[in-house]
């Protein structure tokens, strides 16, 4: 991949959500400001091409049908990353998913067998909500 050929050090982060975002622009912001920047490459790494704004999904779930324009709502909620990353030239973005993530030998195999190498990681990939097997939750809630 070109971006292993900068003779940058990579630090990858995986996740789009509000975790791996936040910590791309901060990571960013703090490189620039420490002067950094051409040291490294940022690279964010999510098998999606937006980021799910969920804080919004409320508005969604509460307008009524006939007053809904689906292409609004979607623009209001799945934001590009290309448009979150269009101020920052420097941050390259791979839409692919990590197959395996290889601590000790600093290597990520992508989902399309694709393998990338890095200094530092960041896994931001969210979570996944566990009902304990308790009745009735995952029903009710």
């Amino acid at each position: 991949m070109a971006i292993l050929e900068s003779g940058r050090r990579n630090i990858i982060v995986i996740g789009a959500g509000f975790g791996g975002i936040t910590a791309l622009l901060k990571l960013e912001r703090q490189l620039a400001r420490h002067h950094l920047a051409g040291r490294f490459s940022l690279i964010l790494v999510s098998p999606v091409s937006y980021h799910l704004y969920t804080a919004a999904l409320y508005e969604i779930a509460s307008i009524p049908r006939e007053d809904a324009d689906a292409r609004a709502l979607k623009a209001s909620i799945c934001i590009p990353i290309e448009l979150i990353l269009e101020r920052f030239p420097d941050i390259h973005f791979i839409d692919q998913g990590v197959a395996a993530l290889d601590p000790e030998r600093h290597v990520v195999r992508l989902a399309r067998g694709d393998e990338l190498n890095f200094d530092y990681a960041i896994v931001a990939v969210g979570a996944e909500t566990n009902f304990f097997e308790i009745p009735g939750v995952l029903e009710h809630s």
